[in-house]
């Protein structure tokens, strides 16, 4: 292939005449060039151009003149022609010359730029847009090489690339150029700024949504100090916003302090690096924290902790194996051989074996208690010794130091006014004082001042009432002083007790007497004083062992003559007179102490419907009978045994197995003589006519037979009939006309209660009507209240039933007290619980936690933290709200409608709403109506009028609002300034910002509700830098 060379020259444009008038056209890249003889004839036209308004396919060239196998000079023209015609032309000379001459044999590279290679981007071409161009070959790019071995596309920094092309004569050339591996654009950071995050991708954007990073990156997080890591094509890398540099770091970086050092570990070791991923403290610790204050704490391990400044000194070695920093400033350390402290400066300023626990405080200042040797002592705030440490042990109760030198001896002292009561044995904190004992000498105490109130002389101190003691001496005597250690009754008595309120009864020597509460002797000696009754006397006892009685000031109103004296709550006092000389001698008197029986019964017994039953002989079992309060024998005492009179008839024993009834006449009832029988009741008497345990029946009043004698037992009547037990165990209803109600026999039968009654047969419930009808059938159990009955059905299920087996309701609930007077309380299985009346509706919403029963029909119930008192079993019930100190602010009364009170009663609202739900710290009140809610402000004024279903209190008077499962956001003055169309908002009361979620996007706005960044963004996180 013959060489070709061009050569550039200017040239001049000839203006071609007889053209069509336009010569705006000019040809360029035709310049003159030299070619050897014999070579072919170059391409003329590559790289000639025109310029002007016509088409490159109108340029031609004449070579007509051209002989390449002669040496010589040629002129080339270059013309455009139009309708065969030149309009335009230019003409270039071609020298066909033996051999071309060339002044730069050297090939020239081309295109060489710097390149800027920003991480994690697709790795640049380095061949893009390079050429080579040989002064004699022409192009011979193909023969360009590159060496790039220094480029680490992974590792910020600026690398070398060399090109080097040459020709086939051996000339060559070579270029250095550089790549510079960095992160991307510089960036500022504004004080506040949101990461976000669409499409899987993250940037950072302002406040005015402007792009700070553009969405390019796989993560991004604020590391603090304004260094934010990025992450690209898994790389990770960190950018300083305050210096405008990228860096990596071949270490694992934690989260930078405020100082703009951050812990970083190598794999093994800790240390510290600066904003600039710069290591500033070598990695040589096991752990360490961000610093804080100027410090941090490092450890070489668990047993060798330290502080560290931020140059990296060692304030603290790190020999210690736990370091805390106490209330006061102070460090607290620990190494194997004691506790050491040291002041803010890191000087040591105490050390002992231990601190004991946490810092105490007496009198509003810090103490601590510290062991040396084994023995404990006090020091102050300032770690000054106030007490050595020469105790077992030291305690605080109640501001007082403890201090035991041993078992038998502690010292109790008062830093305070610097009392101290030693040799302490034994102490008690009681409500009167402090009692203390020392070797079995106790004494009382001011709790708080030590100043001794008794002295300890006694071996016991307890509380009478609220004014005095009780306190015995060593010789275990016991007397009653008073609260400031005055003697009121002296120590010489056996036992002290209170008979009465503000009376005592004190025992000594076998005797007792009686005192007033000031000390005063109210009696003489007794050898017993018993409690007083209900009417204010007290029965003594004498040293003859007789009976009398005294009145509260202990005058004696009874002489001490009875052998018996008994009150038997009725008025009336059963005596036995020590001077009649038999044991006949037991009578009757009234309150007033009047005979109303004299003393000539040997037994007094039961006394009802104004009448005694007595005996009168104890030898003769035929002399019992009754006996009224005139003292006249209204039936002979002819009897082995009579009962108590019920219902104007006695049972009276004629002997073994023989009853009989008789009225307060003495009139014998017209029956046969029975087994064994009971006392009327209801107009009705169990009886059994034989001694065939199957021979038991009822009479009535007239002796008729009512239940025929044939049953093993029957019961009282109760709702009109009998309860019968057959020999076989089974069970059936008797009526008053002896006729069984049931069909069939049970194995169980209740009694009528409303009319109603449960049996059971076969371990199933039934409930049968006074027609022996079931009107409720087959249930697990059966339950029959004043309004209602309650049943659980075989399926766990609960109902409820009218007593004409209507089913009134089913109900959910876990468990339920009987109904009174149409409401019951019930339980549902959360245990929470309310009030409901007969037709299952909730007039107390079923929604408290817990109801107290108070009695009266008053509930103290709890929900949320409130108590509520119920005023009546109508649901009618107040509930109470607080301010921080416990005040009534505010109370809400529960009714047909809610009525709202403030502290001074005055009705704020009067609502037709189901319930209040909260009082808010704004003052406001969240109610329900129909199950959505509203709120209503601290003066009863509703703050919108619309309801929702969910209302979120979020601070500062803002309201998140929700309905149909979108959230709204209302301002303090109760207007809707974010609209319901938000899946969810999330309030930022501190930085004044609201989360809004829209259809799974993003979205920030003011706390004004204005949009701050759109709804855009899979992810946003507001970072304050």
């Amino acid at each position: 292939m013959k060489k070709l060379l061009i050569v550039v020259m200017f040239f001049i444009v000839v203006l071609v005449s007889g053209c069509t008038g336009n010569t705006d056209f000019s040809i360029t890249g035709n310049e003159n060039i030299q070619v050897e003889v014999g070579s072919a004839l170059p391409n003329l036209l590559e790289g000639v151009a025109i310029e002007g308004e016509v088409t490159e396919q109108l340029l031609k060239v004449d070579t007509s003149s051209v002989n390449m196998n002669i040496i010589g000079d040629y002129n080339i023209v270059f013309y455009i022609e139009l309708d065969e015609e030149r309009i335009y032309e230019e003409t270039i000379v071609l020298s066909v010359v033996e051999s071309v001459t060339v002044a730069n044999p050297h090939p020239v590279i081309l295109g060489a730029v710097n390149i800027t290679y920003i991480l994690g981007e697709e790795i640049p071409d380095l061949l893009e847009g390079i050429r080579v161009e040989d002064p004699k070959f022409g192009d011979i790019t193909p023969a360009l090489t590159i060496d790039d071995s220094e480029i680490v596309y992974d590792t910020f920094g600026v690398y070398e690339i060399e090109y080097t092309a040459s020709n086939a004569d051996g000339y060559y050339a070579s270029i250095t150029k550089t790549v510079e591996v960095t992160g991307g654009d510089i960036f500022a950071l504004p004080d506040d700024f949101y990461i976000v995050s669409a499409n899987n991708m993250y940037g950072i954007v302002d406040e005015d949504q402007n792009v700070i990073v553009p969405l390019e990156y796989d993560d991004i997080f604020y590391f603090g100090a304004g260094i934010v890591r990025l992450q690209k094509d898994g790389m990770f890398f960190f950018y300083n916003s305050e210096t405008n540099q990228y860096f990596q770091s071949e270490y694992t970086i934690n989260m930078y302090g405020d100082n703009g050092l951050a812990i970083a570990s190598n794999g093994t070791k800790y240390g510290y690096v600066d904003t600039n991923g710069e290591v500033v403290i070598d990695f040589q610790f096991s752990s360490g924290s961000l610093f804080m204050d100027g410090i941090a704490f490092v450890s070489y391990g668990t047993f060798s902790q330290g502080i560290i400044n931020e140059q990296g000194e060692t304030l603290l070695p790190l020999i210690h194996r736990q370091i805390s920093f106490l209330d006061n400033g102070y460090v607290k350390t620990m190494i194997n051989d004691g506790t050491y402290i040291y002041d803010d400066e890191y000087n040591l300023v105490f050390e002992c074996e231990s601190i004991i626990g946490d810092s105490y405080m007496i009198n509003d200042d810090e103490y601590y208690i510290f062991s040396e040797n084994q023995k404990q002592g006090v020091l102050d705030n300032e770690f000054n010794i106030i007490i050595e440490a020469e105790y077992e042990t030291v305690t605080v109760e109640e501001e007082l130091l403890f201090l035991v030198v041993n078992s038998l001896n502690t010292v109790i002292h008062n830093i305070e006014n610097e009392t101290t009561i030693v040799n302490s044995t034994y102490h008690e904190f009681e409500d009167f004082g402090l009692f203390v004992c020392t070797d079995g000498d106790c004494g009382l105490y001011d709790k708080m001042t030590l100043e001794l109130i008794i002295e300890q002389e006694y071996v016991f101190i307890g509380e009478l009432n609220d004014d005095l003691l009780i306190v015995q001496n060593s010789e275990d005597e016991l007397g009653i002083v008073d609260n400031l250690g005055n003697e009121v009754i002296p120590c010489i008595y056996e036992s002290i007790y209170l008979p009465a309120i503000g009376r005592m009864s004190l025992y000594k020597d076998e005797e007792y007497f009686l005192a007033d509460y000031d000390g005063n002797m109210l009696t003489g000696a007794y050898t017993y004083i018993f409690t007083y009754n209900s009417l204010g006397h007290a029965m003594v006892e004498n040293t003859s062992g007789f009976y009398g009685l005294i009145d509260m000031d202990g005058v004696e109103i009874l002489p001490a003559v009875y052998s018996t004296l008994e009150y038997n709550n009725n008025g009336f006092y059963y005596t036995r007179d020590s001077s009649v000389p038999n044991a006949s001698n037991m009578g009757v008197l009234d309150s007033n102490f009047n005979v109303v029986i004299p003393n000539h019964y040997y037994q007094i017994y039961f006394y009802s419907e104004g009448i005694f039953s007595a005996k009168l002989d104890y030898s003769d079992d035929t002399s019992s009978g009754y006996v009224d309060t005139t003292n006249t024998v209204v039936v002979p005492m002819i009897y082995e045994e009579v009962s108590s009179m019920n219902e104007g008839y006695g049972v009276v024993k004629l002997g073994a197995g023989r009853y009989l009834y008789v009225d307060a006449f003495g009139n014998i009832l017209p029956t046969p003589e029975f087994y064994s029988a009971s006392v009327f009741r209801d107009g009705y008497a169990r009886v059994q006519l034989t001694s065939n345990a199957n021979s038991k029946g009822v009479i009535d009043t007239t002796g008729s037979t009512i239940v025929s004698c044939v049953y093993k037992s029957v019961t009282d009547i109760q709702g009109g009939f009998f309860v019968v037990v057959f020999s076989d165990n089974t069970r059936n209803y008797v009526d008053l006309n002896d006729n069984l109600l049931l069909a069939e026999n049970v194995d169980n039968a209740g009694n009528f209660i409303y009319g109603v009654a449960v049996i059971n047969d076969d371990g199933v419930e039934s409930l049968i009507n006074s027609s022996g009808e079931i009107i409720i059938e087959d249930k697990s159990a059966i339950s029959i209240f004043e309004d209602s009955i309650y049943v659980i059905g075989l399926d766990i299920d609960y109902y409820y039933y009218g007593f004409d087996g209507e089913l009134l309701f089913r109900q959910s609930f876990y468990q339920t007290i009987p109904f009174i007077d149409g409401y019951a309380l019930v339980w549902t299985g959360t245990l929470e619980s309310g009030f409901i009346n007969i037709n299952g509706d909730a007039i107390l919403p079923i929604t408290y936690n817990y109801l107290i029963n108070l009695g009266d029909t008053h509930y103290l119930v709890s929900k949320d933290g409130y108590n509520v008192a119920i005023v009546n079993e109508e649901g009618i019930l107040t509930r109470y709200f607080y301010d921080d100190d416990e005040e009534v602010i505010s109370y809400l009364e529960y009714g047909l409608n809610l009525k709202l009170y403030d502290s001074l009663d005055n009705l704020l609202g009067t609502y037709e709403y189901d319930d209040i739900v909260a009082h808010t710290a704004e003052g406001n009140y969240l109610f329900e109506v129909d199950g959505k809610y509203i709120l209503i402000d601290s003066e009863g004024e509703p703050l919108f009028d619309e309801t929702y279903d969910h209302i979120y209190i979020v601070g500062d008077g803002y309201i998140i609002v929700k309905n149909d499962l979108k959230c709204g956001l209302i301002d303090p003055f109760g207007e809707l300034i974010m609209p319901l169309q938000y899946d969810i908002l999330s309030v930022d009361i501190d930085n004044g910002i609201i989360f809004a979620i829209n259809g799974g996007y993003y979205g920030i706005y003011d706390i004004e509700g204005n949009e701050i960044i759109p709804n855009i963004y899979d992810y946003i996180q507001y970072v304050v830098k």
